[in-house]
């Protein structure tokens, strides 16, 4: 059923775009041709209306996803329904990739801002392509560790920012 699903969005989508969309992302710089077209098989398509929830603060958080195209706006809800903006991503960047690594609660909440589309690498997904393709498994941890090093490295400067009354 999912072969037939999933085969059927890549059809409309292009699979060769969507090899080449992955092939240009930070994400999976270093994967060869071949370990792009193994990862593309397991890349899940997601579409959202303007508006839609991607997800809730606390929901489980089961992936990733990378904006292939629209704006994904990363928030936290306060006191008396108030919202912050935590973050807005766009292409090529992704989001959520604390689910990849550790699970757990999703710590923010994430709406599309205009139609947009997404591709989904859950917790599963890598852990598939670490069973087959131990070496570019390492690869995409490598570089979703790199990356959640620079995002840490920005929030604490934010932090620190914010402690001394200093503004942008």
């Amino acid at each position: 059923m999912g072969d037939t699903l999933w085969g059927s969005i890549f059809k409309k989508l292009g699979k060769n775009e969507i090899e080449k969309f992955l092939s240009e992302n930070p994400l999976f710089e270093g994967l060869n041709s071949k370990e792009i077209k193994s990862l593309s098989n397991l890349i899940h398509l997601r579409k959202y209306k303007d508006g839609e929830i991607i997800f809730r603060e606390g929901e489980p958080g089961v992936g990733l996803y990378i904006v292939m195209r629209g704006r994904v706006r990363i928030f936290k809800s306060v006191k008396e329904g108030n919202e912050i903006t935590l973050a807005e991503f766009v292409p090529p960047q992704f989001f959520g990739e604390i689910a990849v690594i550790e699970g757990g609660p999703r710590t923010a909440s994430a709406v599309a801002v205009g139609d947009t589309d997404l591709l989904g690498f859950f917790k599963a997904d890598l852990m598939e392509l670490i069973e087959t393709n131990p070496r570019a498994g390492a690869k995409i941890l490598l570089r979703i560790s790199e990356i959640l090093c620079k995002r840490l490295r920005n929030a604490d400067r934010e932090i620190a920012r914010l402690s001394s009354g200093e503004s942008k």
